[in-house]
This record gives structure tokens, C-alpha cells and sequence, in this order.
């Protein structure tokens, strides 16, 4: 069956933050840099390259780099990202993937295909007061 989820609010936050982050790498970084920026990565090859002066650097410092990786393999799934071929493949965005960034495309993931079912959102949820 197919799971494709349309996402919470808090989900879609997540999601454009990741897309938002490969819009600025260019297309000339993966996965990992992907989620070294966004989780706010002090690595010496990150710093030099002047990722951390990205808007989107520590936006998902909270989240583990597998959980990110995930986040971008739902989002290749969907069609929202490409992959570049070679030994070092790069993310780019693909048009609806920039539409999806841009929030004029809702969007879908397999969250339960790629374990993001409770990725991206409060980690608990307040009672709502009276």
C-alpha cells in the first residue's frame, strides 16, 4: 500500500528546511554536508567552506544525521530531490522540490517507509491551557 503521508505542520517545516538547505548548497554537496549544515556541524571542512555563515546551519540541531539523511531519501522518493550519479553524489533540487521549498506545493513523504513518523515534531506536544 502506498504510505504517503501529506505532512503536519510541524513536518512540512522540517522538509522545507532540508530543501532550503540543498537550495543553498548549489547541487555541489550530499547527504552528509546536508546534515552537517543543518545540524550546526563545528567540522573544520564545514566551517572553511563557509557553511555555518548559511541561513540554514543548526536550523535541526535537535535531529540525528541518520534522521536527516532520512528526511532527504523521503524527499529523493518523492521526487522533490535528485541525486546526482559518480562517487560522490550531490542533492539538487528538482522543480517541485523548489515548489515544495517555496510553499506552494503541499507536501507527501513516505514518513513510515523511511522511519520519520514522529521525526519533526515537538518532542511533546503542550496540553492546550483553559
Amino acid at each position: 500500500e502506498n504510505a504517503t503521508r501529506a505532512l503536519g505542520e510541524h513536518q512540512t517545516i522540517v522538509a522545507r528546511k532540508v530543501l532550503s538547505c540543498v537550495a543553498r548548497l548549489n547541487g555541489r554537496f550530499g547527504k552528509s554536508t546536508v546534515a552537517g549544515v543543518l545540524r550546526g556541524s563545528k567540522a573544520k571542512k564545514l566551517i572553511e567552506a563557509g557553511h555555518d555563515k548559511l541561513s540554514t546551519y543548526g536550523l535541526l540541531r535537535e535531529m540525528t544525521v541518520d534522521e536527516i539523511g532520512s528526511w532527504c531519501d523521503a524527499l529523493i522518493a518523492a521526487g522533490h530531490l535528485d541525486v546526482s550519479r559518480g562517487a560522490y553524489p550531490t542533492l539538487s533540487l528538482t522543480p517541485s522540490g523548489r515548489d515544495a521549498m517555496r510553499g506552494t506545493l503541499p507536501l507527501s513523504l513516505e514518513l513510515q517507509r523511511f522511519g520519520l513518523t514522529r521525526s519533526g515534531l515537538p518532542l511533546e506536544s503542550p496540553s492546550p491551557r483553559r
